[in-house]
């Protein structure tokens, strides 16, 4: 009779990856502020199309998704005395537990992509602890200065993951609500405003309005009708104010929509005249005074005006979002968003001709599904180098 395996722990791993899924559980849980959108992406390696598509971030992402489960892996294998399928099952069940949670807290949606990614990081991990057994012995591949070596490998990852997270607030909300001001008014000199306020997927949480700028915030009282509201508020005429929307359990959020005096803006400071060459109906969008680069839109136009040098082999960034990705051309809706993007120095019948002091392109918006929010920005190599959102 052939006497039944046991399982045998290594209890010296045990500090280590309790250690390392503290932070795991940072970085995916407690570190990110609970978002609005909850819509699952369902769908498997639609970052890695993204990624070969162009998009730098989105295979930065993907690879880091990977590397932050190679030391679980590493330590799992450790811990479980060399098993090779028990550690795997383990790196999917904690990333499965993970996106539950994110999905069930608002910290994130519940994504294909980041299953296959982690549980591939493990296995990567559970193939380098084997590795190392075999190159050497038991206690190379379970030594201490291998396994913090391997942790700070990871720690490491994790900052790089809250950077990208960091980097990614302010924008976010902009492709997650929907927000506009139809009707300015003032009455008995409070200033009072109507328009629509809503979640573009799922059920919009209550909320209230306020005015902000650098002198202080001045609360709105706020009346909501589905995804109508109405506000008032006791704000002066002679100053600029930003409105922002204050989700329950939420943080207050820029809406990216100003109030100065009784006109509506959508960028901070003194805004520029319209250029002669453009309608007079045209909307200040988007600011870049680095490149010198103006946004306009009249309609469905957007006009790009940009009064700097453009460095070479730029592509003009142009990411549409939607909350009806079913109505995407079939080659974007795995992305779930439309890249109407161009090189500078092919655009072709994008770029008006006969403007000496800068240069001028235009893009028209579709009109076969809503768009949602627009991205602009500098690519160089795949790489965003600057880049801004706002509501169409």
């Amino acid at each position: 009779m052939t006497a039944r395996k046991t399982l045998q722990l290594n209890r010296k791993a045990w500090p280590a990856l309790l250690a390392y899924a503290c932070c795991i559980l940072f970085v995916t849980l407690i570190y990110r502020e609970s978002g609005l959108m909850t819509q699952p992406q369902p769908v498997p390696f639609w970052s890695l199309k993204v990624w070969i598509e162009g998009s730098a971030d989105t295979g930065y992402a993907f690879v880091l998704n990977i590397l932050l489960f190679v030391p679980f892996g590493y330590l799992l294998s450790s811990l479980l005395g060399g098993r090779k399928v028990l550690p795997i099952l383990f790196s999917l069940a904690c990333s499965l537990l993970v996106e539950t949670l994110q999905y069930l807290t608002n910290r994130g949606v519940f994504d294909a992509d980041d299953l296959i990614t982690n549980t591939l990081g493990g296995a990567i991990g559970v193939l380098i602890w084997h590795v190392f057994r075999k190159l050497g012995s038991m206690q190379l591949a379970d030594a201490a200065w291998i396994r913090c070596a391997l942790i700070l490998v990871g720690i490491a990852g994790c900052l790089l993951n809250v950077k990208m997270t960091n980097d990614s607030v302010g924008t976010v909300y902009e492709r997650q609500f929907a927000f506009r001001i139809d009707e300015l008014r003032r009455e008995g000199g409070e200033l009072v405003f109507s328009g629509e306020c809503y979640v573009h997927t799922g059920k919009t949480p209550p909320y209230t309005l306020f005015l902000k700028n650098d002198s202080g915030e001045i609360p709105a009282e706020t009346g909501t009708s589905g995804s109508r509201f109405t506000a008032k508020a006791n704000a002066g005429a002679d100053s600029k104010y930003e409105v922002f929307v204050s989700f329950s359990r939420h943080a207050p959020i820029g809406t990216g929509v100003y109030i100065d005096g009784d006109r509506l803006e959508y960028v901070p400071g003194d805004l520029p005249e319209t250029p002669s060459f453009l309608p007079e109906t045209a909307v200040l969008k988007a600011v870049n005074e680095e490149y010198g680069v103006l946004i306009w839109q009249d309609g469905r136009t957007l006009y790009w005006v940009i009064s700097g040098e453009i460095p070479p082999e730029t592509e003009l960034t142009c990411h549409l979002s939607t909350n009806e990705p079913d109505k995407l051309p079939a080659a974007r809706r795995a992305s779930r968003f439309d890249n109407l993007s161009f090189m500078a120095d092919e655009a072709g019948e994008r770029e008006l001709k006969g403007y000496d002091s800068c240069r001028v392109f235009s893009v028209v918006l579709p009109d076969s599904y809503p768009v949602t929010s627009v991205m602009v920005g500098y690519s160089m190599g795949g790489r965003v180098i600057w880049e801004a959102d706002f509501r169409p």
